[in-house]
């Protein structure tokens, strides 16, 4: 059993980021619950997206600009999936209305997001962003149900319907900025990351 540390809110953090990992509910209700955690999953968010897209430029498929460009982007993709879903959560299935207190909580359930540097492994970095992607889908649906105590189908619906919207969004945005700054100007060499 996971216990609290007494290193102060670092160590509470850092307690909270591991039982978030392994999808422990309580934990993710008493995230939603607690506004001394939001700068903590804005934190966790920040990390996660510097974790997804760091290793492509790493590995030389896009170049360094392309990632400077990405990273604000993503944490508005972000924003914007978690925002639909709260909104599809609350009107399609009367979920709680404490926004600040879902986006705590679906801050948290990307902290096993941290290991997506680790797709810097040729090959063997799919497969862990592979189980990764299935691991966060799983804490999202733990997250939103802590959140707005919506039942296990009502946060799945909700989940793909909002990332099917913000994808959607987020594809149109990035197709037009390769288009506008020119594809090789971004893209190094897609070949040598996926062989």
């Amino acid at each position: 059993k996971w216990q609290s540390t007494t290193f102060g809110s670092e160590g509470e953090m850092i307690t909270r980021f591991l039982k978030a990992m392994v999808l422990d509910g309580a934990t993710y209700r008493e995230i939603a619950e607690d506004d001394s955690a939001t700068i903590d999953a804005f934190f966790i968010v920040i990390i996660y997206v510097l974790a997804a897209v760091i290793p492509y430029a790493y590995n030389g498929v896009f170049t360094w600009t392309f990632v400077i460009i990405l990273i604000p982007f993503m944490l508005l993709e972000w924003f914007l999936a978690t925002g639909v879903t709260h909104f599809i959560v609350g009107r399609l299935f009367h979920g709680e209305d404490n926004l600040v207190g879902f986006f705590r909580a679906m801050g948290f359930s990307l902290s096993a997001g941290v290991f997506n540097v680790l797709s810097v492994i040729p090959i063997a970095g799919l497969v862990v962003s592979g189980l990764l992607g299935i691991l966060i889908f799983i804490a999202n649906i733990i997250a939103i149900r802590a959140a707005t105590k919506v039942g296990i189908g009502s946060a799945i619906i909700s989940l793909i319907l909002a990332n099917f919207i913000s994808s959607l969004l987020f594809g149109c945005f990035m197709v037009g900025i390769i288009l506008l700054m020119g594809p090789e100007t971004l893209i190094n060499n897609w070949d040598s990351y996926y062989p």
